[in-house]
């Protein structure tokens, strides 16, 4: 348990590396949406041009448009997810400034809510990230293992 009576003190040059770190994650946060703006104009480009080639496969069911679907339901959670990282830093970024600026405590109680909240984010697809690259490691030993009999 975390003992809350004690106040963390910051001296002059923690506050400058703290606004340092929240104009530059504004910075990053910024550049984050803006890619995103780009990501977005690039799906709806591809979504176009892949319907437009899926439609002339009338062979298919629905003319490839299930397969389109899928792939823009997946491209707009990647989207929507790192948008929302984006979102965080930018907000942390602001907060920390807005905090070192002014001394306010609920801009720096923001602050690390929203840093905790994209640490937690990240956590998370670590986490997700290397169980799979293990399952997929695994799976290939014992692919190779069937493979060796």
């Amino acid at each position: 348990m975390i003992d809350e009576s004690p106040h963390l003190t910051l001296s002059p040059e923690d506050v400058r590396n703290f606004r340092k770190a929240g104009v530059w994650s504004r910075l990053v946060g910024v550049v984050g949406m803006v890619g995103l703006g780009l990501f977005l104009v690039v799906i709806v480009v591809y979504s176009g041009i892949i319907t437009g080639l899926t439609g002339l496969a009338m062979n298919m069911p629905g003319g490839g448009m299930a397969v389109v679907s899928v792939v823009l339901v997946i491209y707009v959670g990647i989207l929507l997810l790192l948008g929302y990282l984006a979102y965080l830093l930018f907000t942390f970024g602001k907060s920390a400034v807005a905090a070192s600026d002014a001394g306010d405590h609920a801009a720096l109680s923001g602050a690390m809510t929203s840093l905790s909240r994209l640490f937690l984010i990240y956590g998370i697809l670590t986490i997700a990230y290397a169980t799979v690259t293990a399952g997929g490691y695994l799976y290939s030993l014992w692919v190779m293992r069937g493979m060796a009999l």
